[in-house]
């Protein structure tokens, strides 16, 4: 696994001039985060300038145009700040670093009413930059930007409680999003309401790795769904085993964010054990794909990599699913 993570870094710092995309999940933010873990690793600060430099084109890139969902544009971009900030990557004060964001975002939400709901190009990206500009606020933070956030996140639950279609493709999303946003206590009644409407007779088998990492965090404060999260746990992976050789990054980021879901929530420990024999094939069999950089991508893999090592806390993951 070791020469498999040299790999990895050689292979961004080779090709990261061909990332054009500035984003979390498929371009140079995801590299950022990827490069800060690398110097944690290493000890090896060079790879901190390469950091430093992609944050550079970042700024450069999106004065020029951005797009705002948070797969690729600006919300996505603000949680990588936060999240460096938050894990102590970057000694900055968040509030001013991101004042910027504060407008286009909210003019976003507004816009998003009538669109999808979905984590990567809709309201629920949205929703985790302001749960991640929410969360963990240090002491010295601005308290009417704390204020501005809080009622534009009770102002976006509004949107999804009022919400008529409950069987949409990106219910998942909602779900997960929901779930990390109750234990902040914002508004939970509100997200009590709009829980109590749900019916999860039609999972889509489409969507069962997503709806499996939902379920798991609507398990751990709604203790009626643990039997549904168990079952569908089982299902997915049953699944992934039937895959044999034909094995992607993604289905490895899965595998480590279901066996930390179940390690936090105390929920199918008994699944563990087939999670990790499922880790150690994916590595195995993982093909090398360097026109993937990503964070779904190489750069991804290389975070798995660490994980798995024990010099990295997983937390990187919430910020794909």
């Amino acid at each position: 696994m070791e020469q498999m993570l040299k790999n990895i870094s050689n292979s961004i710092i080779q090709h990261v001039d061909n990332v054009d995309n500035t984003g979390i999940l498929h371009g140079k933010m995801g590299l950022v985060i990827f490069f800060f873990h690398y110097v944690r690793y290493t000890g090896d600060n060079s790879f901190e300038d390469y950091a430093m430099r992609l944050i550079d084109r970042i700024q450069e890139q999106i004065l020029q145009h951005y797009d705002m969902d948070y797969a690729n544009g600006l919300s996505g971009i603000g949680v990588g700040i936060e999240f460096l900030s938050q894990n102590g990557f970057l000694d900055i004060n968040t509030d001013e670093t991101l004042d910027a964001f504060y407008f286009p975002i909210r003019r976003e939400i507004m816009y998003q009413q009538q669109k999808n709901h979905s984590l990567y190009n809709g309201l629920c990206g949205l929703g985790q930059y302001l749960l991640y500009r929410i969360k963990c606020r240090p002491v010295e933070a601005n308290e009417f930007t704390m204020l501005a956030n809080q009622e534009l996140m009770v102002f976006l639950v509004d949107i999804l409680e009022n919400d008529k279609d409950l069987h949409h493709d990106n219910l998942s999303d909602v779900l997960s999003f929901l779930c990390k946003l109750y234990r902040l206590d914002v508004c939970n009644p509100k997200i009590d309401r709009y829980m109590d409407k749900l019916s999860f007779d039609n999972i889509s088998e489409e969507h069962l790795f997503e709806w499996v990492l939902a379920l798991l965090r609507l398990a751990s404060i709604k203790k009626q769904f643990t039997g549904l999260a168990i079952q569908k746990v089982g299902i997915a992976l049953k699944t992934i085993e039937s895959f044999d050789q034909n094995i992607q990054p993604a289905y490895l980021l899965w595998l480590l964010q279901c066996k930390r879901l179940i390690l936090q929530t105390g929920i199918c420990p008994d699944f563990v054990g087939q999670l990790d024999s499922l880790t150690d094939q994916c590595i195995t069999f993982l093909p090398s794909v360097e026109d993937n950089l990503s964070l779904k991508g190489n750069a991804g893999v290389g975070l798995a990599i660490m994980t798995l090592a024990g010099n990295c806390d997983g937390s990187w993951l919430d910020l794909i699913w």
